[in-house]
């Protein structure tokens, strides 16, 4: 019955075409946007001392099994074996907490990997780390994987559309959702990777796709052109 549709991604645009049953014609895409003019500097000061030498990654989301975070900490499990110095940092709240928590345990991870929980402070906690993991199954358009761009981080993400659509062509560093293997490998060859150029061409990417500016100003003329 709606006569318009705002989609956040194009690649979600023809999942909805086929589950909602809205016709192209009313769809519009316009991307999230996130304001890269007020990023954070300071570090939370629970981590400087915490963490002085290590690698850190970050991951953001849910705690739900769509978001993969029970992949990353499997992975991890096999790379802390061969690596000691790497340290995964899992923000987010949600009903697999629980389990993540076991599993951390079970897995002899207390020391490396850790759940932080809701936080109010993925920016700050962007600047301190390292590199950013976001192994979701699928997404609308992640507003986290753009901060982490933003942020100059380098990521390693999902092999999902709407993960591709956040960088150009070629920049991403990508893995199969639920493979362990295949994201331990890919952490493994990130830790090896110059990202300098990388990081410069996918932060003009946001930019230039993602600015709140530019959502807001799109946001604004589709509903002029509606009145």
């Amino acid at each position: 019955m709606v006569d318009y549709f705002i989609s956040n991604s194009e690649a979600i645009v023809n999942p909805n075409v086929k589950a909602l049953g809205i016709s192209y014609q009313k769809i519009k895409v316009i991307h999230r946007g996130r304001d890269f003019k007020k990023l954070e500097e300071n570090i939370p000061e629970e981590f400087r001392e915490r963490f002085q030498n290590k690698t850190l990654f970050l991951t953001v989301g849910r705690l739900v099994r769509s978001k993969g975070q029970i992949d990353l900490i499997e992975a991890f499990s096999e790379l802390s074996k061969i690596n000691s110095n790497l340290v995964l940092l899992i923000a987010g709240d949600g009903p697999q907490y629980s389990e993540l928590e076991k599993l951390i345990i079970d897995l002899g991870l207390e020391g490396k990997a850790f759940l932080l929980g809701f936080r109010n402070d993925i920016r700050r906690l962007l600047k301190f780390t390292d590199y950013f993991l976001f192994a979701s199954y699928y997404e609308g358009l992640s507003g986290a994987l753009i901060e982490a761009i933003l942020m100059g981080k380098p990521c390693i993400v999902s092999d999902i559309s709407e993960n591709r659509e956040c960088f150009p062509e070629g920049n991403g560093l990508y893995f199969k959702p639920g493979n362990i293997s295949e994201i331990k490998a890919k952490i493994e060859m990130a830790l090896k990777l110059d990202f300098k150029k990388q990081i410069k061409e996918n932060y003009d990417f946001a930019v230039s796709h993602f600015s709140i500016d530019q959502t807001a100003a799109k946001y604004e003329k589709f509903y002029q052109s509606i009145i």
